[in-house]
């Protein structure tokens, strides 16, 4: 699950249970009962099956700082500096302001790999990753 235990809509945990069903009784060396994993052997190979969400689940993709890289990648493949939404702008998604403020960003932060106008995009798009934003 790339999101958030919040955002999941639980159907990642079936796999879990459809696993358990199909497994004769015994072969379970783990039982996923209140857990996010379970763990048998097959065929003689051993199988660790697991849930991970979240940031947990982005490390095991590709280390510590795997989403934050994809995100740097779409923002710079697909989005143009330009100028940024002055302060006061109202937008239509009624917490999008806070979403992306740049109120927590020095003036002169510049992390190098993003113009200051591409920030609020890692925000917008980090917040389909996490529960909240926090400095």
């Amino acid at each position: 699950l790339y999101g958030t235990f919040r955002q999941s809509n639980k159907k990642d945990w079936h796999v879990l249970r459809n696993v358990e069903s199909r497994l004769a009784a015994g072969e379970l060396k783990v039982a996923p009962a209140k857990r996010l994993n379970c763990e048998f052997t097959k065929g003689g190979v051993d199988i660790d099956v697991a849930v991970r969400v979240g940031l947990d689940w982005w490390q095991e993709v590709g280390g510590d700082t795997a989403l934050v890289e994809v995100l740097v990648a779409l923002i710079r493949a697909c989005v143009v500096p330009s100028a940024m939404d002055p302060a006061e702008h109202v937008y239509d998604i009624s917490d999008l302001s806070s979403i992306v403020s740049m109120s927590a960003v020095p003036a002169g932060y510049n992390v190098g790999l993003l113009q200051l106008e591409q920030i609020p995009w890692l925000f917008l798009l980090g917040k389909h990753f996490c529960d909240r934003l926090v400095d």
